[in-house]
């Protein structure tokens, strides 16, 4: 017969080696992927954008890719208006991608058309093409305003931008007023016919408006307002 203590000294060796095997391999692996230079980056790729260019982020070369601190890249866009955000790659073993996304224009500011207003309501600095046509937005609390909050969001402008995309298609605008949080008023091209709506339900007003601009002469019109539920005023000149 044998004794079960007998069996020990053999497990408790086998155990030991095994546990040696996977600390020493634990500490390949470390080095490996910390200590070698196999994994320092080596080149930066910028994807969609001139604003910032690999010499941006020279702080993050030769450095580890996985221990690189990626707020480097998040300090470095947040001081930059035109950007919405980046996102970061890395592509194995020592190079990054990192793929910007700029805000898009859908108005310029009547103040300061050398400003544009984004879908998400951030002003910015137009980089656009010139020759395209872009609504004017106006709100009157910046007027006399010299230094623009550059990269601040407006939630009026959000709205007023998101109610102007949703009939762009319908009508052809040539000025966004930004009244209140929620009341944006439109000017058409033809200068003399104003849409005045409810932003916050700009999905179904702008469905109305559809209807309506099949059937009326909208160029006789004063002005069309949606602000008072289901009812649609139309004032004709």
């Amino acid at each position: 017969m044998f004794k079960k203590n007998a069996l020990f000294p053999p497990l408790l060796k086998r155990f030991s080696i095994i546990v040696a095997a996977i600390f020493f391999a634990g500490i390949v692996i470390v080095y490996i992927f910390i200590g070698s230079s196999l994994f320092l980056i080596k080149d930066i790729e910028i994807l969609n954008s001139d604003l910032i260019d690999e010499g941006s982020f020279s702080q993050l070369k030769n450095k580890n890719i996985f221990l690189a601190r990626m707020d480097v890249l998040r300090d470095r866009v947040n001081e930059i208006p035109e950007i919405k955000n980046v996102v970061v790659k890395k592509e194995l073993p020592d190079k990054l991608i990192v793929e910007v996304n700029e805000y898009i224009p859908r108005a310029l500011l009547k103040e300061n058309m050398k400003l544009a207003v984004s879908q998400e309501g951030t002003i910015f600095s137009f980089r656009g093409d010139e020759n395209e046509s872009y609504p004017l937005l106006v709100y009157e609390k910046l007027n006399g305003k010299e230094n623009l909050p550059l990269g601040q969001t407006f939630i009026g402008f959000e709205r007023a931008i998101k109610t102007y995309l949703s009939i762009k298609d319908i009508v052809s605008v040539k000025i966004i007023k930004v009244k209140t949080e929620t009341e944006v008023f439109f000017l058409l091209e033809n200068a003399k016919t104003e849409i005045r709506m409810n932003s916050e339900e700009h999905a179904k007003e702008s469905y109305y408006l559809s209807v309506l601009m099949e059937v009326l002469p909208y160029k006789n019109v004063e002005y069309i307002d949606f602000r008072f539920g289901e009812d649609i005023v139309v004032k004709p000149y």
